[in-house]
């Protein structure tokens, strides 16, 4: 019975690491996302006031396999407006250096994005007038970032308050 389950344990290793394989592309976009899912907490862009929109994400429980859930919010004023009931993964702001890479405009006034087990979500807004408008898009290990990744809106929010 053990040489069967070693048998069994060696094949299941052996075809898991054939159907692993990552384009080279597939590869920077998994490493680009790691290095955005280190921190769990509510980030601000600080130092230009414009970009002062802060983030807030709130871990809600987690999922089915285990997996955080979060909800994801923007301040506005002393208000705090959901965003997203419940995205999968741990949420950070995306870098200003970082949006070209997610098809973010340049004109955009902050970003943020959730990763988890080589899925995600990116979120980001953009201010007119008094308007902030939110825009999500998703994310996964196998897609073509400058192809498929697309946005919609999904909120507008009075920002008259701030």
């Amino acid at each position: 019975m053990k040489v069967v389950f070693c048998v069994y344990l060696f094949l299941a290793t052996l075809l898991t690491s054939c159907f692993n394989q990552q384009t080279a592309e597939e590869s920077k976009v998994s490493d680009s996302l790691k290095k955005i899912a280190k921190d769990e907490k509510a980030a601000i862009l600080p130092d230009d006031p414009a970009k002062n929109l802060p983030w807030a994400f709130e871990e809600t429980g987690k999922g089915e396999y285990d997996e955080p859930l979060t909800k994801v919010s923007i301040v506005v004023g002393e208000k705090k407006v959901v965003v997203a009931k419940q995205v999968m993964g741990n949420c950070n702001v995306l870098e200003p250096a970082q949006w070209q890479d997610y098809k973010i405009p340049s004109g955009a006034k902050s970003a943020c994005m959730s990763w988890w087990a080589g899925a995600g979500d990116v979120f980001y807004l953009i201010q007119k007038k008094d308007l902030l408008l939110v825009y999500h898009g998703v994310i996964g290990e196998g897609i073509d970032l400058e192809n498929d990744l697309t946005y919609e809106k999904i909120l507008e929010v009075n920002n008259n308050q701030r």
